[in-house]
């Protein structure tokens, strides 16, 4: 399933650096922050709590810049600028756990310097994983949200043996209307 907040940034994402891991899923992370409330835990609680519209909503995201060891000049080029927008239902469930991500993608990740609420986006999410020969991803994200939309800048660095690359994008996203058919659409 998707999940609105990370619509933007899925593709490039992707959580290369997120599989095999802690199975510690109702905690932000293992290890200094085991025990402490999920970042979606702390979404939920208290007044400012991350509410969003179910329903279909339009997502545009654009890669500003893209930088690598080892990568060549065309790739580069052939990433930076690159534009997408596309469409998703957002379930009642998804809308009431934006942060929650599926599966995979939440075993390994740090949330513990991520806070969203009171209408602002702030922090950075940190993934490791023990495939790919030990991917790191690390995703900074600034920006503003309501229940109808969000716009955010956000930094995605993804490392291991063979070097890294850092990807800059900007997305902002906002409810369209009802679903038309079934949430993956």
């Amino acid at each position: 399933m998707r999940r609105i907040f990370f619509a933007a940034v899925a593709g490039s994402l992707a959580l290369a650096g997120c599989g095999e891991g802690d199975k510690n899923e109702g905690n932000a992370a293992a290890g200094s922050d085991q025990g402490k409330p999920s970042a979606q835990a702390r979404a939920d609680a208290g007044p400012g709590a991350v509410k969003l519209d179910p329903g279909e909503w339009e997502v545009t995201s654009e890669m500003t810049k893209v930088s690598g060891t080892g990568l060549p000049p065309a790739a580069i080029a052939a990433m930076q600028g690159q534009k997408q927008t596309t469409r998703q239902c957002i379930t009642p469930e998804q809308a009431s756990h934006p942060l929650d991500m599926p599966g995979d993608a939440k075993k390994n990740c740090d949330y513990s310097k991520f806070a969203m609420g009171n209408g602002r986006m702030d922090g950075t999410i940190t993934c490791k994983g023990d495939k790919d020969g030990g991917t790191t991803v690390s995703m900074t994200m600034n920006g503003q949200f309501s229940a109808r939309s969000y716009q955010a800048a956000m930094s995605m660095t993804t490392g291991n043996k063979e070097g890294t690359m850092t990807m800059e994008m900007r997305a902002s996203a906002h409810r369209v209307g009802e679903c038309k058919g079934g949430a993956d659409e």
